[in-house]
């Protein structure tokens, strides 16, 4: 009987042993019956009835194939591989928590698995579990430093969490290791695109549209990668190729209203985000957004109609909150939206969500001001700005190296021997100056001339300036590539910049207003591609400014605008920058104080019509009555007449405002002494004495 077990034994180790082989040589069928016949003789084999779980899994039987799997491992325990393939099968039935749990079991009984350490981090990435996803990648790199794999998604899973450079330094060692994985290059573009190097991103996109161009999160991530750079006609034409491709794709419609609004077209911008509300009836998003395209069209009780009946929804939605805060009092629901969002932060429902952190932060400082309760208010603007960099970090160092680069390169003598584009346009006017400085006001009185269009903050010239060395195929960057670039090349930029005013602004418009205020950092640029046009320069009292600055919640790349000290760096820079371009281009220039314009409008309204070679019109005084959308911070501003509540607006946080004076170099300038019973003259000088040299102003 002894003999008979033992030769039974040795039998059932050979069939397994042949049919481990089989398996593992894709003979599916000569495997399948050599376990079959085993587990007849030993139902209870824990072995057996794995390998006849692996069988199942790779014939595509998913769901015997996990119920196999789950019986061997009740029948022995003690296999690390044998929760490693449940867990692969747990993933490929559509169980993601359930594969998770598996591949932790793995790494309980094999601490140095890594593809357990992998596979649980993907799953991870899969559920959105970004930071618990992030571990565990970390860790299958750690125990295997050339997995390009891990590289790939941790990666992506790093992009997810915000940490965007990191990102892109793993997904391009990964796409260099693979260059055919589609994934890589579509994480590689996503986390480029978080950092706004939007050429690179677009760059990546493309390597992934190559492998496969059939996917619509790509083509739409690639739109809208194309409207932040300023190029709206490719953005829509990306947009709509990622609607076809899947047409009830919200975001995809979502997007396109987007550009159709930024393009001033939103009457279809309405039609874009109501197929998306089609599409999905009740998401407060789009809602949201519908809501803030009306207050874009000043249609306030529209949108307030629209709001008020989704903000007792539950969960609340930030969007809908941060939308009713900012119409609140107009209704005088002020306390009611105040109230709000100080749930919103009670609550903890957006603890981990820093994007909505932010917006709460910022909408709720808005209100408290508006209130004048200007301590809680202060508090608000540092909690939404400390959130704001921690993942946005402003390294003033190389902010200097390219300004030096500036000087040097579009220095007097630089200037003259570099190439020029062939046009003699004036129909450009680029209005510029640190944001907050009056450039929208400006914008809106010249755009209410019959002659001028504005055309509003374009992107293209920072695109141009981020591009030309992708172009020049040199390892080169901007301002140095400047050098190398031809009258040819000039020609075919300064042609697309005419392609987009053309496609905006009506032929009877012989003015067009560009006014991104950063161009300034591209003046010379500018001076290439347009040698005539206009430049028109916004400057506004330091310490308004960068408070201003600092209570804005800005969507593009502000990062120095988050702290005092880093805004005063920045301000200082941006002096020097416009004292050596007013000492060295070529193009008109013209300096408007923003204060000067607020006391004296229609003096200064004649001074910008008449820089701009034009004839006087009594609309730009009118400039609150212009039938136009406004699609910036600035927007509800422009619709009223000039108001004086923003000259000295520091004045209201004195507690407060002493980091921003220090980092500005300012000291108080004494009081004058009293000479009898003078006329009161307005004064619009600067608060404060610069200890910096004084820019040089040019004049009209």
């Amino acid at each position: 009987m002894a003999t008979g077990t033992a030769t039974q034994q040795i039998k059932v180790s050979d069939a397994l042993r042949v049919a481990l082989d089989h398996f593992n040589n894709g003979k599916l069928d000569q495997a399948y019956r050599l376990c079959s016949q085993l587990l007849t003789q030993r139902p209870k084999h824990a072995g057996g009835t794995h390998l006849m779980g692996m069988i199942e899994h790779k014939a595509g039987q998913l769901e015997r194939a996990v119920q196999r799997l789950r019986h061997s491992i009740q029948l022995y325990d003690k296999k690390p591989e044998w929760f490693f393939h449940l867990g692969m099968a747990l993933r490929d039935s559509g169980q993601p928590a359930e594969a998770a749990k598996a591949f932790r079991r793995c790494i309980a009984l094999a601490p140095r698995f890594a593809h357990a350490y992998y596979h649980l981090g993907v799953q991870l990435f899969a559920a959105g579990q970004f930071l618990p996803a992030i571990k565990a990648l970390k860790k299958t790199l750690v125990l295997q430093p050339e997995h390009a794999e891990a590289m790939a998604s941790l990666g992506g899973a790093l992009t997810k969490a915000g940490q965007h450079e990191q990102a892109i330094t793993l997904l391009k060692e990964a796409a260099r290791r693979m260059p055919k994985s589609y994934n890589t290059h579509f994480w590689l573009g996503n986390a480029q695109w978080r950092a706004k190097h939007l050429e690179d991103a677009a760059i990546s996109y493309a390597a992934a549209m190559k492998l496969d161009d059939s996917v619509a999160e790509l083509h739409h991530n690639l739109g809208v990668v194309r409207r932040e750079q300023g190029y709206l006609a490719n953005a829509v034409t990306s947009l709509k190729k990622a609607a076809k491709l899947k047409p009830d794709y919200v975001n995809a419609h979502r997007s396109i209203a987007v550009v159709w609004k930024e393009l001033g077209a939103l009457d279809r911008a309405l039609d874009s985000f109501e197929r998306a509300q089609q599409l999905h009836p009740d998401d407060p998003d789009t809602i949201a957004a519908i809501a803030g395209t009306w207050i874009l069209r000043g249609e306030y009780q529209r949108a307030w109609d629209m709001l008020t009946p989704l903000v007792d929804r539950n969960p609340p939605n930030v969007n809908v909150n941060v939308a009713y805060a900012g119409l609140s009092r107009r209704f005088r629901r002020r306390a009611d939206a105040i109230h709000r969002l100080e749930h919103l932060l009670e609550s903890g429902i957006y603890r981990s969500n820093t994007d909505a952190l932010i917006h709460i932060h910022f909408s709720l400082a808005n209100l408290l001001d508006d209130a004048k309760r200007f301590d809680d208010a202060f508090v608000q603007y540092v909690k939404a700005n400390d959130l704001k960099k921690v993942a946005r970090t402003y390294d003033h160092a190389q902010f200097e190296t390219i300004f030096g680069a500036n000087k040097q390169v579009f220095s007097e003598r630089g200037l003259a021997n570099l190439a020029r584009a062939d046009n003699d346009s004036q129909r450009p006017v680029f209005i510029v100056g640190m944001p907050r400085s009056g450039t929208s006001l400006v914008e809106q009185m010249l755009s209410s001339h019959p002659r001028v269009f504005g055309a509003g903050e374009l992107g293209h010239i920072t695109t141009f300036a981020t591009a030309i060395a992708n172009r020049r195929n040199t390892d080169e960057r901007y301002p140095h590539v400047a050098t190398q670039l031809t009258t040819t090349v000039l020609n075919q930029l300064a042609d697309k910049y005419f392609g987009d005013l053309d496609a905006r602004a009506p032929e009877s418009a012989t003015r067009v207003t560009d006014k991104m205020p950063t161009n300034f950092l591209y003046l010379g640029m500018v001076a290439m591609l347009f040698p005539k046009a206009r430049i028109i320069h916004c400057v506004r009292d330091p310490p308004d400014t960068c408070l201003s600055c600092y209570f804005q919640n800005f969507t593009g790349r502000h990062e120095y605008a988050y702290d005092p000290a880093t805004l005063g760096q920045f301000y200082g820079l941006y002096e020097r920058y416009l004292e050596h371009w007013q000492q060295t281009l070529p193009n008109p220039f013209l300096t408007v104080k923003y204060e000067d314009l607020v006391a004296d409008p229609e003096e200064n309204a004649r001074r910008l019509v008449r820089f701009c070679g034009l004839r006087w019109s009594k609309k730009c005084l009118a400039f609150h009555e212009t039938q136009r959308d406004v699609i910036t911070s600035s927007a509800d501003q422009v619709r009223r007449p000039i108001y004086k509540t923003s000259i000295k607006r520091h004045r209201k946080y004195e507690k407060h405002v002493a980091p921003f004076r220090a980092a500005l170099g300012l000291e108080e300038a004494p009081k004058p002494a009293a000479q009898g019973r003078t006329r009161k003259k307005k004064s619009t000088t600067v608060l404060g004495t610069r200890k910096r040299k004084a820019t040089r102003k040019k004049s009209d």
